[in-house]
């Protein structure tokens, strides 16, 4: 029997699709990666199914458990506690198993953050990568950010709220002029999705007490310019010529990087470097 792989309402319950309520009514059971989260969409749908938990921490035991289910003639819908399974969680282990031992898996499409935040960014979206959470560790963060600044395709993650700022506040330090798009409470009463500079939407969300809610961000990719770069005797020269200028060093980096095409952490260094700090 197959697996259904079933999209769940990322905030408004009235996004879950038609199709998507008829399998959950259908099959025999349900996993679900917060059994008492999905109890709560079975209520609004009306819908009494078994629940099975499967979430980050299931075992190799828990899949060959989910297999014997299957072999047994039961069919099951795999869901997360919001939108799409799978998508940066850990279902696709137990769709690899389950197509591994010879049976269908089916999507059933519906609700996600990604392309939910995606379509109304406002950042270019014929090429985007998603990277998943940001890195916890400073270092890491800052060499992923690094990478991510290079890269010619718009990147989107997720946040927690607790560490936005943090996140905002390394990236406005590698390039405060890069554009950046946050999405928080998508598809809820507070939604919010705003676009600008990273320095100012770090400055948006610095001056809020607390930032509450899922939040998605969208990183625009780098320039073909900054992509090729320029030389280092260029760099150092413009860097040199700002110096004297009165222009604070993160605005003189910004213009560095946006004038000659480099990358903005080589533009700051730069500048840096060229007022002797």
């Amino acid at each position: 029997m197959p697996l259904y792989v079933v999209a769940t309402p990322i905030g408004t319950l009235e996004d879950i699709g038609r199709r998507a309520t008829r399998v959950l009514a259908e099959v025999d059971a349900i996993l679900a990666e917060d059994t008492r989260h999905t109890l709560r969409l079975l209520e609004h749908l009306g819908v009494r199914k078994p629940l099975l938990a499967y979430h980050d921490h299931s075992s190799d035991e828990v899949r060959a458990r989910v297999l014997g289910r299957l072999e047994q003639g039961e069919s099951l819908a795999l869901v997360s506690d919001a939108g799409t399974p799978a998508i940066s969680d850990p279902g696709y282990r137990l769709v690899r198993a389950v197509q591994d031992a010879g049976h269908a898996v089916h999507p059933i499409p519906g609700p996600s953050a990604l392309t939910t935040f995606l379509c109304a960014s406002g950042l270019p979206t014929n090429t985007f990568r998603f990277v998943g959470f940001a890195p916890r560790r400073s270092g890491e963060l800052d060499e992923a950010l690094q990478a991510w600044l290079n890269a010619p395709e718009t990147t989107v993650l997720f946040e927690s709220p607790q560490r936005l700022v943090r996140l905002l506040t390394v990236l406005a330090g590698l390039d405060p002029g890069r554009e950046v798009a946050v999405g928080r409470e998508l598809t809820k009463i507070h939604e919010e999705i705003v676009r600008g500079p990273a320095d100012r939407l770090l400055d948006r969300f610095r001056s809020r007490e607390r930032v509450r809610g899922e939040v998605v961000v969208g990183i625009s990719g780098a320039s073909p310019r900054e992509a090729t770069g320029a030389g280092v005797d260029e760099l150092r020269d413009w860097a040199a010529a700002l110096a004297p200028t009165g222009i604070g060093t993160r605005e003189a980096s910004r213009v560095l990087a946006q004038q000659l095409g480099v990358a903005a952490r080589e533009a700051y260094q730069a500048v840096l470097k060229a007022r002797g700090e």
